[in-house]
């Protein structure tokens, strides 16, 4: 945050992390002129001179996933309070496990842990991301329980696309290699051998980054006894 300037000058001071609860909490601004914050998820925020905290979600302001620069009101001989709450639900923890198909928001999903763990490992589990908006909501999928059914990560409709690449290691000891995606990838395919998904730890991030758009990274590995395939396609229609 920028603080109020001393003669030609301004101080800048970097904040701890704040995990932001389904309830109001509130930093004291006062000093500051500037409030500039990346969100993992949706809050609500406002400013207010009380130091208890308050929120209204029917009308204070609602902030989207990203960088956001806030300037801080000034009101004569009052302190100013920076409010925030998040949006959606009750508290979660920083992980979520998966064990069925299910459908992901930014609310719940963004900023977080997901582990994909099916029980028993042998039904096919399917995750659908929220339409690309341009947010910055980033989406993290890790194997827990390894799934010879497929987990699948998909986008919302046909006009989402995922961009980037995956590297796959096979675990008969080969190269790694990398799977690039094509113009109209939509889709993720971790099948527990070929296409990755074979080890516990497997990873793949998705982050939004415009309308219509996903990039996607990630590590994962080919089964022993595999060959390696690419996770990716276009499946979504």
């Amino acid at each position: 945050m920028t603080q109020i300037p001393q003669g030609n000058n301004m101080f800048w001071d970097v904040q701890s992390a704040v995990t932001v609860a389904s309830t109001a909490a509130g930093t004291n601004v006062s000093d500051y002129n500037l409030a500039t914050m990346h969100l993992d998820g949706e809050i609500y925020v406002n400013f207010g001179a009380s130091s208890t905290a308050a929120i209204s979600t029917a009308n204070d302001v609602k902030l989207a996933a990203g960088l956001h620069s806030l300037t801080v009101p000034k009101q004569a001989g009052n302190s100013q309070y920076l409010n925030y709450q998040r949006v959606g639900g009750t508290d979660t923890t920083d992980i979520i496990t998966l064990t069925a198909t299910a459908s992901i928001t930014s609310a719940a999903h963004a900023g977080r842990t997901l582990l994909m763990g099916e029980v028993g490992g042998d039904a096919a589990a399917t995750f659908t991301l929220p339409a690309a908006t341009g947010t910055g909501s980033i989406f993290k999928f890790v194997v827990s329980v390894v799934n010879t059914s497929n987990y699948l990560v998909k986008v919302a409709d046909a006009t989402d696309t995922i961009d980037g690449q995956i590297m796959i290691t096979d675990a008969d000891g080969t190269a790694a290699t990398s799977f690039v995606t094509a113009a109209t990838s939509d889709t993720i395919t971790l099948n527990g051998s070929t296409s990755g998904g074979g080890a516990i730890g497997d990873y793949v991030e998705l982050i939004d980054i415009a309308s219509n758009q996903y990039a996607v990274s990630g590590m994962v590995t080919c089964a022993a006894g595999s060959n390696i395939a690419t996770m990716f396609s276009a499946a979504v229609s």
